[in-house]
């Protein structure tokens, strides 16, 4: 578990990642130096990000859907019109030494199946780029809505203005005007405002899991606050680059 934190940290844009590969350069500086300053500034802001609470008040924000467990299904009754589901990613399976739909994915993907079937509407299963031998991240994912008409499923999408296009199209293919989309909770405020941008104009998004619940414990330093920083960093960055790129507009 550790060297998989760890190498999610150092896996794109990550400040508290940045600070530990810095740590040894700064603890060499002041050997050499006598000067401490940078090295014990470092030693302190790895403390502070290691705190899950300061982490998770930024992710706040962004986590702008509703809980599933929260979801009063009798409601949306007339009020979705289709249910769509965003895959949450891939991860490199250590036997197989493929890519498979991470467990988050597949949970989400059940969920949307029996919500769709509760409200008798159809279903939009949004995939990645992965292929394995000819097998498409859709092949895994459909079998789990297996004999039900109606089911969609879109292949390839990069990113989440990716998987936002996907469905963007088939709502205008087939009409559909009220989507509810399952989304990773940190990735909701990006996910509405893309489908905003794409002519989805009133989206429910609705969330497996919130991050940036709070406990007792957050105010703890614990790894995971590095892990909060990362999601939130990257996402704060994705909508800068997506409002700048013209794929999101406010």
């Amino acid at each position: 578990m550790l060297d998989y934190a760890f190498r999610k940290l150092i896996d794109g844009m990550s400040v508290p990642g940045l600070f530990l590969i810095l740590l040894p350069l700064t603890l060499i500086y002041w050997l050499l130096t006598r000067r401490r300053g940078l090295f014990l500034t470092n030693i302190l802001l790895l403390i502070f990000l290691s705190i899950p609470l300061t982490g998770k008040i930024i992710l706040k924000p962004l986590e702008v859907g509703t809980l599933y467990q929260d979801l009063d299904a009798a409601s949306l009754t007339g009020r979705v019109d289709v249910v769509a589901v965003i895959s949450s990613g891939v991860h490199i399976d250590r036997y197989l030494r493929e890519g498979v739909p991470t467990p988050t994915t597949f949970s989400q993907v059940r969920r949307a199946v029996k919500l769709s079937d509760r409200l008798g509407v159809p279903l939009i299963i949004s995939g990645g780029s992965i292929r394995n031998g000819g097998l498409r991240e859709s092949d895994y994912l459909t079998g789990l809505a297996a004999g039900r008409p109606n089911v969609y499923a879109t292949d390839g999408a990069a990113g989440t203005i990716g998987h936002v296009q996907d469905i963007a199209r088939l709502c205008k293919e087939k009409d559909f005007r009220h989507p509810l989309v399952f989304v990773a909770g940190h990735h909701a405020l990006r996910t509405r405002l893309a489908l905003q941008s794409y002519g989805v104009r009133d989206p429910l998004l609705v969330s497996t899991f919130r991050d940036s619940a709070l406990r007792l414990k957050d105010v703890v330093p614990n790894f995971s606050g590095y892990l909060y920083w990362r999601q939130a960093i990257k996402e704060y960055a994705g909508l800068v680059y997506h409002i700048a790129g013209g794929q999101i507009t406010l």
